[in-house]
């Protein structure tokens, strides 16, 4: 880890998923607080996308990803959720 890097914190959120069939695909998402901007959130993915915003921005963002998947085919095989407003 470089020297100012700071550790990331807990996820409030995750899913992770995998498609269906030959050749299986996996993906991923975390949600994370801030830790820059209090109240705010962090969202990652296993496709090098990350995003940082307010509450509505980020739950948004997560929820879409979710769609997404799960509209090509990709089946949610692990989800948390430590605050309801994340839930998928």
């Amino acid at each position: 880890m470089p020297k100012n890097e700071r550790p990331k914190a807990a996820p409030v959120a995750y899913a992770k998923y995998e498609s269906k069939g030959e050749n299986v695909q996996r993906a991923e998402a975390y949600v994370r607080p801030s830790a820059h901007k209090e109240g705010w959130f962090t969202f990652e993915n296993s496709f090098d996308e990350d995003d940082h915003g307010t509450k509505s921005k980020i739950v948004k963002r997560f929820i879409d990803f979710d769609r997404s998947l799960t509209m090509r085919g990709f089946v949610r095989v692990n989800a948390f959720c430590a605050d309801k407003d994340f839930s998928l």
